[in-house]
């Protein structure tokens, strides 16, 4: 019995180190309103989200406007298929997800709504803007939305993903979940 406890151990701290230490550490810095005001074109700039983390081999940004009512996010996923963020759940189940392929040049953004362990699109568009690119076999998703739905629990929850077809119905190949506090 103690063998087979020790032997779960591992794999869970094993699957929590592979989802990226800072999140398995819960050690991000608190996401604090800037006067930031990121642009969302698929190209993260330096210094342009004052707010990065590596998750696993995905890179996030962020950025909370002056007067916290507008949320900025980037996500960089090492593919050259589509790339996802779904807020206000670490789970996909009513998460609401902006996902983003760019298929030789054409780039495609699609806002879906999580059910159980699937996507459906949604009737009503919630981004303000919203941008992918696809360079050098990475794709980057970027776009802002109205933030007070994800303000009111004090943290942002989140889901990263990335697949690697161009399109919004296939499985991805990894995924994380992610929760960052923020600063009032």
């Amino acid at each position: 019995m103690t063998r087979k406890i020790m032997t779960i151990i591992a794999l869970a701290m094993f699957c929590a180190a592979a989802t990226g230490s800072a999140w398995a550490a819960n050690t991000f810095e608190p996401l604090a309103p800037s006067a930031a005001a990121p642009m969302a074109d698929g190209a993260v700039g330096v210094a342009e989200y004052p707010w990065q983390a590596a998750i696993g081999d995905m890179q996030l940004w962020l950025s909370l406007s002056a007067d916290s009512s507008t949320l900025h996010v980037a996500l960089r996923a090492p593919t050259a298929g589509w790339a996802a963020v779904g807020l206000g759940s670490l789970k996909m189940n009513g998460a609401f997800m902006a996902l983003g392929y760019d298929d030789k040049g054409k780039p495609a953004v699609s806002e879906q709504t999580g059910v159980m362990f699937g996507h459906k699109e949604n009737k009503t568009a919630v981004l303000l803007k919203s941008a992918v690119a696809e360079k050098d076999g990475a794709t980057t998703l970027e776009f802002s939305l109205p933030a007070a739905a994800y303000l009111s629990s004090g943290s942002l929850k989140m889901i990263l993903a990335y697949g690697k077809q161009d399109n919004f119905t296939s499985k991805h190949a990894k995924y994380a979940a992610v929760e960052v506090p923020f600063k009032k």
